[in-house]
């Protein structure tokens, strides 16, 4: 029997490894997309292309089950004009050269579930966010904005699932390590005022939705993939001392944030602002989170850490 295909277009980051790996043990081929070299390790191919341009890699589409496109720049970077430019036309460019190659194949994949980011919404304070509220204002809604519109402009004919997704718990995120590091250092306060929300989901759950949306043929359409129950900055910090055993650590002045925010080379957007987005339309259908509450999941990760 044939092998199940499943293109992974810029899987070879955190996430795309982290999916690799259910996939593998459910017998599927796993082919990842990759500005990389082109190599075998394991069982998995990864197979070079630039993100943009047509060339030999379009060919693996042909007969593939799914499309997962990952692709895109971080956007935990300063947001230089340059750095801006990049984060959309990555993401924007990338849609735009899998749509041409599943056009252009004979036997066209059924699906293609695209990442997106809860971002679209921007900074909305309390205001409660499903997969039907407008997009916010700024450029990371705006990024979020084209990068939809390119995926659901693009006609082919495939199921299309775009997934916005939150802020990923992880032991091996770099998020959750910057945050515990700081917060072992006593620097683990709220952010600003504390007050804006953070849209968060479990690793587990993330990979869970992934497949879910793989294997079940009437999801269709944008999925909020996050967990049930947003938490404000201060409500999560305080747990993240909890966790870890440490004491009261002061509050991290927004102007501290900022000059902070420029040593690390990131941007402060991704520190002072949130969203309280919640998964209507997943727990409508039937999807059912193993660490629906902040509690549990971060529990589950600072054991796997082993702190």
């Amino acid at each position: 029997m044939k092998k199940m295909k499943i293109i992974l277009a810029g899987g070879s980051g955190f996430l795309g490894t982290t999916l690799c790996k259910p996939l593998l043990e459910r017998g599927a081929e796993v082919i990842i997309l990759t500005r990389g070299a082109s190599r075998t390790e394991g069982s998995v191919r990864f197979i070079y292309w630039d993100g943009k341009s047509d060339g030999s890699w379009q060919r693996e589409i042909d007969g593939a089950e799914a499309v997962i496109n990952l692709a895109g720049k971080s956007v935990d970077c300063r947001y230089t004009e340059r750095n801006k430019k990049e984060i959309l036309t990555s993401r924007t460019q990338s849609v735009s050269a899998l749509a041409r190659a599943i056009q252009s194949a004979r036997v066209k994949p059924k699906t293609w579930i695209q990442c997106g980011s809860v971002a679209i919404y921007g900074d909305r304070g309390s205001t409660v966010l499903t997969e039907e509220s407008t997009a916010g204002m700024g450029f990371s809604p705006e990024v979020c904005t084209a990068w939809e519109a390119s995926f659901f402009t693009s006609e082919v004919p495939v199921r299309k699932v775009m997934l916005r997704i939150s802020f990923a718990l992880s032991a091996q995120y770099a998020a959750i390590e910057k945050l515990t590091t700081l917060t072992k250092w006593g620097l683990g306060g709220r952010a600003g005022s504390g007050e804006q929300y953070m849209s968060w989901i479990h690793i587990d759950d993330l990979i869970r939705i992934f497949l879910w949306a793989l294997d079940t043929d009437h999801v269709n359409g944008i999925y909020n993939t996050t967990a049930p129950q947003p938490e404000r900055n201060k409500d999560f910090m305080r747990l993240l001392r909890t966790k870890l055993e440490r004491p009261w650590s002061p509050p991290i002045p927004e102007i501290f944030i900022h000059i902070g925010s420029f040593f690390l080379r990131t941007e402060p957007e991704l520190i002072l602002k949130g969203r309280y987005a919640v998964p209507r339309r997943l727990e409508e259908e039937g999807f059912h989170f193993n660490f629906p509450e902040l509690d549990t999941a971060l529990s589950d990760v600072l054991d796997t850490k082993q702190l």
